[in-house]
């Protein structure tokens, strides 16, 4: 069991260059967690796509779909005073900090591409890459 953040959904769902990678990631734990906030993150990124041409809105809507059958019942929440106190003291969002709090809340690896956090939270992020490569 692993929490992912939100660009990690959309590599795995969204054809691109990462795409192969984080089918690599759930191939070694198709258990991946998130916090509920992923669904926002989410609808964000279908947006953008949208408006610059790179899915029409029916497919986007069905992407959609797709990730919520896929990912509802696999959200967990951590303690908001962590939360919190995570984004504070690290200098990060809020959102960032749900993703790095509910990983260590559930003692697992947080899956990210993310540099900042990956740069502030060796013990808990991984690429995607470090990942396959390490557990």
């Amino acid at each position: 069991m692993i929490v992912v953040d939100t660009n990690i959904i959309v590599y795995f769902l969204i054809r691109g260059k990462r795409t192969e990678a984080a089918h690599e990631v759930w191939k070694k734990d198709p258990q991946w967690v998130v916090p509920a906030l992923w669904r926002s993150e989410f609808m964000n990124v279908l947006v953008m796509y949208v408006e610059h041409g790179g899915l029409s809105k029916s497919s986007c809507m069905k992407l959609f779909h797709d990730a919520v059958d896929l990912f509802m019942h696999q959200e967990a929440a951590a303690p908001l005073r962590d939360v919190l106190s995570t984004a504070l003291s690290a200098h990060i969002t809020a959102y960032d900090s749900y993703y790095i709090s509910l990983a260590r809340f559930l003692d697992l690896p947080l899956i990210t591409q993310d540099s900042e956090l990956l740069k502030k939270f060796p013990s808990v992020a991984f690429t995607m890459k470090n990942y396959v490569e390490r557990f």
